[in-house]
């Protein structure tokens, strides 16, 4: 792999995330996409090498798996997965400030409240593809099953506001998490919902089977069992908000809420 392969390599990895041999999810192979197949499978191992070392200074990580890994690989088929370093830094275009300009309905929005609102959603989506499968956070094989649509999560988010409202602040919730989540109304946690999946899809974490209907990746599986225990953290850090640190942004997750949203996501160590 020369230069001028490996910047078409990172540029296909870095709109993509993923690289298939042969099609998978996916009916017909993107542009382009062969031929990064191509230079990934032709490299050689001190190739690969410096490839990855390039990437340890964007904070991440190269992946390959074969069909005798994971069900959904084709046959022959080899997929290269451009992850989330769990120990790195993460690359500015893949961090807060991306998931701030998605995740806000309005202007001036602060940090604090999209994130709050992420990680809100994303601990619900946790429940749809683990919990409710019974699945343990190894089990990166059955992300095919992982089948869920927009209406489960915003029915789930919901519940969820309904349960908040009946806590409230007097009974132990954090002021400002609980204000920034009493405040919805109208059509907002559709709204939320939806910037939720479409910045799951563009980070190629969920795909979408159709107007309605979602399933997590390969790359979305891998990437949260490499950095369970670490993982929020690659998508929000807040450093210069009003809240103080993830400990009251998941403040509102009561124990009973948490138990039930998130049961079988702590067998398996980060």
């Amino acid at each position: 792999m020369n230069m001028v392969e490996m910047g078409q390599v990172f540029a296909y990895l870095l709109k993509y995330r993923y690289v298939e041999s042969k099609s998978g999810e996916r009916k017909k192979s993107r542009s382009g996409e062969g031929d990064v197949a191509a230079i990934l499978q032709s490299s050689s191992p001190d190739s690969l090498a410096s490839f990855q070392e390039f990437l340890d200074g964007q904070g991440l990580q190269l992946r390959e798996y074969r069909d005798t890994d994971f069900k959904g690989i084709p046959p022959g088929g080899r997929v290269w997965l451009m992850m989330r370093s769990p120990t790195g830094s993460v690359a500015p275009y893949l961090g807060i400030e991306r998931l701030h300009q998605m995740m806000a309905l309005r202007d001036n929005e602060s940090r604090a409240t999209t994130s709050t609102w992420f990680l809100h959603v994303w601990i619900l989506y946790l429940a749809l593809v683990y919990t409710r499968l019974g699945r343990g956070v190894a089990e990166i094989s059955k992300y095919q099953d992982a089948v869920f649509t927009k209406t489960q999560l915003v029915e789930a988010v919901v519940s969820h506001l309904e349960q908040i409202r009946k806590i409230g602040v007097d009974k132990g919730a954090e002021e400002t998490v609980f204000a920034i989540l009493d405040a919805a109304k109208g059509g907002d946690v559709d709204r939320r919902v939806s910037a939720f999946l479409d910045l799951m899809r563009d980070a190629a974490l969920v795909i979408s089977i159709d107007s309605d209907t979602y399933q997590q990746t390969l790359l979305g599986a891998a990437e949260f069992a490499e950095g369970y225990g670490r993982t929020l953290q690659h998508y929000l850090r807040i450093d210069n908000d009003s809240t103080d640190g993830l400990a009251n942004v998941a403040n509102i997750l009561t124990a009973s809420s948490a138990d039930k949203n998130t049961e079988g996501l702590s067998d398996v160590p980060d």
